[in-house]
């Protein structure tokens, strides 16, 4: 880097002294591609897409009936959204683009679909680590007063990996709450299921990047 930035005259305060703005980006460009090994990028690159195509088949088995749902309903959200809103749009739309309207028809179909299909998944998915939380729970709680000699309805655990009557009790009792409140905060956000201010702001690239697999793995 000291070698190929060698022949660059610099202020005090870091900037160019003989150097236009596009000089200076060329130079900045040419000092780049001295010194980055392309081989090294080129593998990384690859390991990165190799990783990339194994995380997306294993999202496009784990999440097949969300992908089957959302392209059902974008189908059935097309064939309708073609009869209603292609004739129309094709009397104001100039001739030369009015090949673009059955794709953007299409396109705003599948987003359609997407988005009220992994609403679902969310609810759905919402339901399981309420149940699976409220489990998680009871055994605990159960476990810390089984070590205190303390019996809740004279219930005396026989095989380990099997429940009580009390742990079920709480258990369900825990992860009906849970899932109420969740249902009851996100019922004023139609489902979305998306981080509250200010957190998002934080967060609002994990929020586009989960946007985009969705997409990814239901583009089919």
């Amino acid at each position: 880097v000291m070698d190929a930035t060698a022949d660059m005259g610099w202020d005090e305060d870091g900037s160019s002294t003989n150097l236009s703005r596009k000089d200076l980006f060329l130079q900045q460009t040419n000092i780049v591609l001295k010194t980055v090994d392309p081989m090294k990028i080129n593998q990384a690159a690859g390991a990165l897409y190799t990783t990339w195509l194994g995380v997306s088949a294993v999202l496009q088995r784990e999440y097949a009936r969300v992908i089957s749902l959302s392209l059902t309903l974008a189908e059935g959200f097309e064939r309708v959204a073609r009869v209603l809103l292609e004739p129309p749009l094709n009397l104001v739309t100039p001739r030369d683009y009015r090949k673009w309207v059955p794709a953007v028809i299409g396109w705003i179909s599948k987003g359609v679909a997407m988005n009220i299909a992994w609403r679902i998944q969310r609810i759905l998915t919402a339901s399981t680590s309420a149940i699976a939380g409220g489990a998680m729970f009871a055994r605990s709680i159960m476990s810390m007063l089984n070590k205190r000699g303390i019996l809740v309805f004279g219930d005396v655990r026989g095989n380990p990996e099997s429940t009580t009557i009390a742990e079920d009790m709480i258990g369900f009792s825990v992860g009906s709450l849970g899932f109420y409140t969740q249902i009851e905060c996100q019922y004023k956000k139609n489902f979305s299921f998306e981080v509250p201010f200010p957190w998002n702001l934080v967060t609002w690239p994990f929020d586009l990047a989960e946007r985009w697999i969705q997409w990814y793995i239901t583009k089919y």
